[in-house]
């Protein structure tokens, strides 16, 4: 479904943002993502005028994975930025990326190794769309686990399940592609369910004494 019409207006800033997957000769893959923006205007800076069409930022986040999804190197790079000296500081940092899975606990783990003055704002937003480039790369080429049902027994939830609207556990998209799993309380939701029933059950005793 398209946008609504808009009302008249002029173009002042664009930004884009490009991400790429590659399959290297030593099997594993680069999740490369590429971040540009620049405005429609001369553009005053703290070290200059920056002049229409000149990017503000240009930035580059590489991300090398296994076929787990693990993250194996991480290199980032500030081709263009708006404190030159200063934002390529940043870049080593990215380093921190390297031993996460992409798959699980990315964005809380790298939220609090980058988030803040820890990290650039602009790697950050790379950062976000690299698992999501990952996923749709991997597709079909990871473990079992995040493969749909083929008749061999596997106890840990495929990844995808339950982390999007459309694969959500009592969606009915997933009846046809993931049969086992559909309706499924994970294993945590359980636990906290009878971790709270005996203390609920405590509370009522106390309460209806």
């Amino acid at each position: 479904m398209p946008l609504p019409p808009f009302a008249p207006r002029r173009v002042r800033h664009r930004c884009a943002i490009d991400v790429q997957t590659f399959e290297r000769e030593d099997s594993l893959w680069d999740i490369e993502a590429c971040l540009t923006d620049c405005n429609a205007r001369d553009t005053q800076l703290a070290t200059g005028v920056r002049p229409t069409g000149l990017p503000i930022h240009e930035l580059r986040l590489r991300v090398t994975i296994d076929r787990q999804m693990n993250a194996v190197d991480a290199r980032s790079s500030s081709e263009w930025v708006s404190y030159l000296g200063h934002c390529e500081d940043a870049n080593p940092s990215y380093c921190a990326l390297i031993g996460l899975d992409l798959r699980r606990g990315l964005r809380h783990a790298a939220t609090e190794r980058f988030g803040g003055a820890a990290g650039c704002t602009h790697l950050n937003d790379l950062r976000v769309v690299s698992p999501t480039a990952a996923i749709q790369n991997c597709v079909g080429e990871v473990s079992q686990t995040s493969a749909p049902d083929t008749g061999v027994t596997c106890d840990a939830m495929p990844f995808q399940l339950d982390c999007c609207h459309t694969l959500k556990l009592d969606c009915p998209v997933a009846t046809p592609i993931y049969p086992r799993w559909y309706g499924h309380v994970p294993r945590e939701v359980r636990a906290t369910v009878r971790e709270a029933a005996p203390s609920a059950a405590h509370s009522d005793i106390h309460s209806n004494s």
